[in-house]
């Protein structure tokens, strides 16, 4: 299987509990047939230029092993979510 490395920024607005809600429904939709490497919350940090309005975000880096349907599946997820900044899986094997 190869190795997949999905990097989002969420929103800056988000509180503390409900940042923790959304990394591990995240985590959870991965986890479920894949094997996760490495989980990492960087926490809020300046972006480079404004998106929407936001000078910041919340930056978590999530490595994990899986087929290629369930890094498209979270890519779409992570696209269509409300919470979610910007989203970025690359294939890193």
């Amino acid at each position: 299987m190869p190795t997949y490395e999905a990097t989002y920024i969420v929103d800056p607005n988000i509180a503390e509990a409900e940042l923790t809600s959304v990394i591990e429904r995240y985590q959870g939709q991965v986890a479920g047939s894949s094997e996760i490497l490495s989980l990492d919350n960087w926490g809020k940090r300046r972006l480079a230029y404004e998106i929407g309005s936001k000078r910041e975000g919340t930056y978590v880096t999530m490595r994990f092993k899986s087929d290629p349907a369930v890094a498209t599946e979270l890519e779409r997820t992570l696209k269509l979510a409300d919470g979610i900044v910007r989203a970025l899986i690359v294939r890193l094997k």
